[in-house]
């Protein structure tokens, strides 16, 4: 197919004689994220490559790679690729087996379904960041000869703890790599290269993975198709699918903003038309096998709906998509786009329908879809999680030959932006807080070794990860005896639950889980919550300037006796501000605190405010352990010490810029009866 390739096109093919016909022999032409990364990859640039969903990026990073690193009788890994899940891995592996096949090379995954190496090392491996974690510990050796590493969806990871951990594990391959010394790279270096959606910062991104390197961002945008339509009634929802199938689309995935929507969605419009039984549900609480199980009956399927969560917001092959759902505005501007991405055929325009349950809906999705047309995201800085440098202490302590970690070694075993974070210090602080943990022992001052406890989560593989556990209970199915699920432990009182979009009895209880049977009896989906996300305080702000008000301004007005002050400076602002309020006792207002707005009880000119930043601080910190299920720090946060949890939260709600905003605050009234409407919206509405 390549008559059609342009003269530039023919040029980047030129420069891959072994993998260019394998990678691209069946597409007309390259994307612009090829044709511009290709070259680069070639010379061994570090990349941070940032291009939508379904542009080409997998070949964009392999076919190079491949190109420069495969030799003839190599028969070590040379390229290990990392991504954030073990579905993005399998997915990958689909991706790539055909093609590796083709050139002669061997292809291997491990995550925790497939723990083991083969016998012949593969030429590239793909692993998630806890078995690379894993690998680090068990197997160092074995990754001496990666000559390249490829950290795929980055965006998913970045500003999490899991993203914390990926910086510090691809410094300490790097310095195993080190060890190396070869004729294609002398100096013993991995070549790194990253691949990921929009970012907000993307030379603040790169520099988290590597020091030297570039970025590159795919121009343009897809097209799309979008309308944002009112539904109030679970009917209308129907009628819009219906119209949706008379107009020729018959692939609809539609995305929901938690698990309980997503089955209460999917079991209501299952066994009604449009799709009938056609109608799936995805989420994080489903299992393994039933997510991989609606894959493929969603890829397979000629008319379907499968309902998701941001669980196929990533990149995971479903087919085409012919209209994108969105069940309620999304959380975030870059969510927005992970979601619209996953829409569209080649060629072809993606449809997008927004569904909006209120008019505060459609304005915050009519913010959402300008702010994605201008290309602004409006993220908040990441926050860094230092308790993940407590995860990494565990390992390194057990990589290191004599099993022992201290301060000054782990310093050197985590990235330059984390270590100036830290002192040796408070560093051996925070190891002798594992030590009280019963994690690690203290065998010479300073020093630190494992503990029976920790070589018993060594044993069983659980000592890598920074994901928090749920506390959900494990839901059995009677008849085939596999999982299908989890749900939360009040579900365990229940005589029937909905998982998957199918209703179930309850059978059998016990310490294990639940066992269930298949029932026609309809039944409320209940999850433990995982906290909602924040509403960063740039989105919010952005949105209050569409009303045409300045950072600033706090809006008044009054309604029943309420008296509101829409603020719009986002989730952990909006909490900074409740704390800053000074409230007479005796008149018995009552503080309400969404990301949008303050309402006080009466008729109030104006809010007095505390804005002493140790009296901020100090009423932030009565509330720590509220704020902490709050903010995105992982599951060893609580072992760090008292002080370091204290410091990590304060640079979370970064103070200083609240107050530097603050201090300007005017009050003032509404300029129009349509803005004192809105604004009555936003306030009362989390």
């Amino acid at each position: 197919m390549t008559e059609d390739w342009s003269e530039g096109d023919h040029f980047v093919r030129s420069l891959l004689p072994r993998t260019g016909s394998v990678f691209f022999g069946r597409f007309k032409r390259l994307t612009p994220i090829q044709r511009d990364a290709i070259p680069r990859l070639l010379e061994g640039r570090n990349l941070l490559m940032i291009a939508p969903t379904a542009t080409g990026k997998t070949e964009a990073v392999m076919a190079p790679l491949l190109e420069r690193y495969l030799k003839p009788g190599f028969d070590h890994p040379v390229i290990l690729y990392i991504a954030p899940t073990r579905a993005l891995v399998n997915d990958a592996y689909r991706r790539l087996e055909s093609r590796m096949q083709w050139l002669g090379a061997g292809l291997s995954r491990k995550t925790s379904d497939h723990p083991g190496l083969p016998k012949t090392p593969p030429a590239v491996l793909i692993t998630t960041p806890e078995s690379l974690d894993s690998l680090l510990v068990r197997a160092p050796r074995y990754l001496v000869s990666i000559r390249a590493l490829v950290l795929d969806e980055l965006h998913a990871l970045m500003g999490t703890p899991r993203g914390d951990q990926l910086a510090c594990l691809v410094t300490r391959l790097s310095q195993i790599v080190a060890t190396r010394c070869d004729a294609d790279q002398p100096s013993g270096q991995c070549q790194i290269v990253a691949a990921s959606a929009t970012v907000e910062n993307p030379a603040v991104t790169a520099g988290c993975f590597f020091q030297t390197g570039g970025v590159l961002i795919a121009p343009g945008h897809r097209n799309l198709e979008r309308k944002i339509v009112r539904c109030e009634e679970p009917g209308e929802l129907q009628e819009f699918l219906a119209e949706s199938i008379r107009d020729g689309r018959n692939k609809v995935l539609a995305f929901a903003n938690s698990r309980a929507e997503v089955e209460a969605t999917a079991s209501r419009l299952r066994g009604n038309p449009p799709f009938r039984e056609y109608v799936y549900a995805h989420h994080g609480s489903l299992s393994r096998g039933e997510r991989e199980k609606t894959e493929q009956h969603f890829l397979r399927a000629r008319r379907a709906l499968c309902v998701a969560t941001l669980t196929l917001e990533l990149g995971i092959d479903i087919g085409d998509v012919d209209l994108i759902l969105l069940l309620g505005p999304p959380p975030s501007v870059s969510a927005l786009l992970q979601r619209m991405g996953r829409g569209g055929r080649r060629g072809q325009k993606a449809g997008v329908l927004a569904v909006a349950a209120s008019e505060r809906d459609e304005l915050l999705f009519q913010h959402l879809f300008r702010s994605a047309e201008s290309n602004q995201l409006l993220q908040d800085p990441p926050v860094y999680d230092p308790s993940v440098v407590l995860q990494q202490a565990l390992s390194v302590c057990l990589q290191n030959r004599r099993r022992e970690v201290d301060a000054a070694g782990l310093l050197e075993r985590i990235p330059e932006w984390q270590q100036d974070y830290w002192t040796e210090e408070r560093l051996t602080s925070a190891l002798r807080s594992l030590y009280r943990a019963e994690l690690l022992e203290e065998v010479a001052r300073g020093v630190f070794g494992p503990s029976p406890d920790l070589e018993e989560q060594f044993r069983r593989g659980t000592m890598h990860a920074n994901i928090a556990s749920d506390g959900e209970i494990t839901v059995w199915d009677d008849a085939s005896g596999r999982v299908v699920g989890s749900v939360d432990p009040s579900a365990a009182s229940a005589d029937h639950l909905t998982l998957g979009a199918v209703t179930w009895e309850v059978t059998h209880r016990s310490s294990e889980g639940l066992r269930v049977s298949s029932s026609e009896n309809a039944s409320d989906p209940r999850f433990r919550g995982r906290g909602f996300p924040l509403t960063g305080a740039r989105y919010a702000l952005r949105l209050k300037q569409d009303l045409g008000i300045e950072p600033h301004v706090l809006i008044r007005c009054e309604q029943d006796n309420i008296t509101h002050f829409f603020h719009a400076f986002g989730s952990l602002w909006g909490e900074l501000l409740r704390h800053a309020v000074v409230l007479p006792k005796a008149t018995g207002y009552h503080v309400l605190h969404p990301a949008w707005g303050l309402s006080l009880e009466g008729s109030v000119m104006k809010p007095v405010l505390n804005l002493q930043p140790k009296r901020l601080e100090d009423s932030l910190l009565r509330r720590r352990r509220t704020l902490v299920r709050r903010l995105p720090f992982g599951p060893y946060f609580d072992k760090l010490p008292e002080e370091e949890q204290d410091q990590a939260i304060l640079r979370a709600f970064r103070i200083a810029e609240f107050l530097e905003l603050i201090q300007q605050m005017e009050v003032v009234t509404p300029p129009t009866e349509e803005i004192a409407r809105q604004i009555v919206l936003f306030s009362r509405d989390n």
